[in-house]
């Protein structure tokens, strides 16, 4: 065999291999039906899955929720000890009664800044009156609310947490046509501190934007008597597995949703909302179900 023929055999044999090769290939590749398959498998489980994930999240932040709580809980009992086992006050250095007629004295702090020195040091913005929300710390904010900044410019006072006071502690407001103190009760005042809540999540109820953590006041459910809500449906907040978001003042929370509520005891608790929103006796300080 000349050389010519050799290498012509050679080139022969090369293209019958690329073409056999060509042919694996091209036989090997995936059709459009093999690719509808596997997006339709893929969708069916990423809707299987996101849920799951979903949930999985929301637990994440309920557990974390109840960690703040029990936190603020136990700060608020050692307040107790050193405050002759009376509440906190919602607001502090506020004296109606004072005969020389001036009602406010330092430090007029709310009470999430008044138990802060038993969690941590309080930084307060140059320029700012009040700690607010992003100078506390974060237990003071239910995580699946997010850690939202408080604009000094729009709302500059420090009663955004999203743990409300309730009312029939520290005797802000009460029922229509009642006297008040403005003065926290004294734990002995308290028949059944196991069943008498304490703090309550909340809707933001002061700021403009009402996109905050919450108020550090919680209406109770005695206050605003004869009207459409009372005070608990006005002020109350159901961050977690309710089928709406509370959006004013005059929207009741969700009643399937759920609360995480501090007890007078310390013990943290999530609650449905209708519970808290219906149904007077935990917020009877008495036990009877009834104001005070």
């Amino acid at each position: 065999m000349n050389r010519d023929s050799r290498n012509l055999l050679a080139q022969t044999t090369t293209l019958f291999y690329n073409d056999r090769t060509m042919r694996k290939v091209l036989n090997a590749a995936y059709t459009l039906v093999d690719l509808l398959v596997v997006i339709a498998i893929i969708s069916i489980l990423a809707a299987l899955l996101l849920p799951a994930f979903a949930r999985a999240k929301t637990d994440s932040f309920k557990s974390g929720a109840i960690s703040n709580a029990k936190q603020i809980g136990i700060a608020h009992a050692m307040y107790l000890d050193d405050n002759d086992d009376r509440y906190v006050l919602y607001f502090a250095g506020f004296l109606p009664n004072d005969p020389s007629g001036r009602k406010y004295y330092p430090p007029l702090s709310y009470w999430p800044q008044t138990i802060s020195p038993y969690i941590q040091d309080i930084h307060i913005e140059a320029g700012n009156r009040q700690a607010l929300i992003q100078d506390l710390s974060h237990i003071f904010v239910d995580p699946v609310k997010g850690f939202g900044r408080q604009d000094p410019k729009q709302w500059d006072l420090g009663n955004i947490s999203s743990w409300g006071l309730s009312d029939d502690v520290c005797q802000w407001r009460g029922p229509v046509g009642t006297a008040v103190s403005f003065c926290s009760i004294n734990a002995s005042q308290v028949s059944g501190p196991s069943t008498c809540l304490l703090l309550v999540e909340t809707w933001d109820e002061y700021s403009p934007t009402h996109d905050l953590a919450g108020s550090a006041f919680a209406s109770s459910y005695f206050d605003y008597g004869g009207t459409k809500f009372n005070g608990a449906q006005r002020f109350l907040d159901s961050p977690y597995e309710a089928s709406y978001k509370k959006t004013s003042e005059a929207q009741e929370p969700d009643p399937k949703g759920r609360n995480i509520t501090v007890f007078c005891d310390g013990h943290v608790k999530a609650l449905a909302t209708s519970t808290l929103t219906h149904d007077s006796t935990f917020w009877s300080t008495t036990g009877n179900g009834l104001w005070p």
